[in-house]
């Protein structure tokens, strides 16, 4: 997870929604130098992953978010939380969804090579 939100935040909703044993790393954009729109967050998570650009997706609900993705060359979806499709489509989004419902989240999974 890469996140602009404060430290504080950030964990108290992984808490919440159960999923703080779920997202390893958690790359905090105000423990960083630069935070999004530059890419240095999704930069610090792929080297924490120790995998490359290409091996990564980004779900992403902000512009300055998908900036930072893209920056990195990370394949970036746009999720239309507060933003219109053409918003994130302007920023460099290759696609944009509603929410994790949508019929595209199968077609990407299932166009993944499998793990080794």
């Amino acid at each position: 997870m890469v996140t602009n939100a404060p430290s504080e935040n950030a964990w108290f909703m992984l808490d919440t929604i159960g999923l703080s044993e779920r997202f390893e790393p958690v790359v905090i954009a105000d423990e960083l130098l630069r935070g999004k729109p530059d890419p240095l967050p999704y930069q610090t998570a792929l080297d924490l992953l120790e995998i490359g650009s290409e091996e990564a997706i980004v779900f992403e609900d902000s512009t300055a978010g998908i900036r930072s993705a893209v920056g990195a060359k990370i394949a970036t979806v746009g999720v239309m939380t507060t933003h219109s499709e053409a918003d994130l489509i302007s920023v460099g989004a290759g696609r944009a969804i509603a929410d994790f419902t949508d019929a595209y989240i199968h077609t990407l999974l299932q166009s993944l090579p499998s793990p080794a």
